[in-house]
């Protein structure tokens, strides 16, 4: 899936293997657990799979930063984050370029890292929660 960036790149992704996306999945939920933040994931006979609705939670809320933080900045995340994205392609100024952390060497680039992660994420996580995250 092509997707544009904010700064007018572009980054085809497409998901990784089921395993890999699974991982990806359960590091990003232990990172948020990790600092108390509350998620549950139940099955509704009518929609699904479905996660709770994290942010409803004012407990939650005060937990939601940190965690974000410690998913951004998790090195084992980005590892599998770089797995999940072995596959792809990174546009800027007519360059095409497997997404790698030297894609980012460039200034310019580095702009586009965290938009670059997330869409990889979202593609990889999304697929095992098809209603659950619709929303995202």
């Amino acid at each position: 899936m092509k997707n544009l960036l904010n700064s007018g790149a572009s980054l085809d992704v497409s998901i990784a293997d089921v395993r890999t996306g699974f991982r990806l999945f359960g590091k990003v939920v232990n990172e948020f657990k990790k600092n108390g933040v509350n998620i549950e994931v139940y099955y509704d006979p009518k929609k699904g799979i479905q996660i709770d609705k994290m942010l409803e939670d004012k407990d939650n809320r005060n937990f939601i930063f940190e965690g974000f933080l410690d998913v951004v900045t998790s090195e084992e995340l980005l590892e599998i984050l770089l797995e999940c994205g072995k596959s792809a392609v990174y546009e800027k100024d007519g360059i095409q370029q497997k997404v790698t952390m030297a894609a980012f060497e460039n200034e310019d680039s580095r702009g586009d890292f965290f938009e670059v992660m997330k869409l990889i994420l979202m593609a990889n996580i999304k697929p095992f929660f098809p209603q659950a995250l619709t929303g995202f």
